[in-house]
């Protein structure tokens, strides 16, 4: 397969999952509700993460770019998961603000608590970006 020429752009993250906590005072009860909690947002998120397009526009954010851990790998997933997301692209830089943009809707759509990038291009450079959930 031959690529034509330019220069490599990279896009590498997570987002941490949102985790409802499990300090049910002891109460069964409580502990099942926030387990079942727990649950349902790792669905909605897999649901999510699932029906992202196999390819997309240019800048693409698209379903193979994701991975996560099983929400019962209990070694790897303390509290809560973390969605890990990576790219080579050629040349992102004009259109950072485009990718950047779609990572955002794909977060309106999540269940998380915080996101982390880091996107390193050949002309603009390394930037890193924090999201976190507003407590207001």
């Amino acid at each position: 397969m031959q690529q034509s020429m330019g220069t490599a752009s990279y896009i590498v993250g997570y987002i941490e999952e949102a985790w409802p906590g499990l300090a049910g005072g002891g109460d069964p009860d409580q502990i099942t509700k926030l387990k079942d909690a727990a649950a349902t947002i790792a669905r909605h998120n897999e649901t999510t993460l699932n029906s992202l397009p196999k390819e997309d526009e240019y800048p693409p954010l698209c379903r193979g770019m994701f991975s996560w851990a099983s929400s019962d790998a209990i070694m790897i997933t303390y509290k809560n998961r973390l969605i890990h997301f990576a790219a080579a692209m050629k040349e992102i830089d004009p259109e950072t603000r485009t990718w950047l943009d779609k990572i955002d809707a794909l977060l309106r759509k999540l269940y998380w608590e915080s996101a982390y990038i880091r996107i390193e291009t050949a002309y603009i450079g390394t930037h890193e970006f924090t999201w976190q959930v507003s407590t207001r």
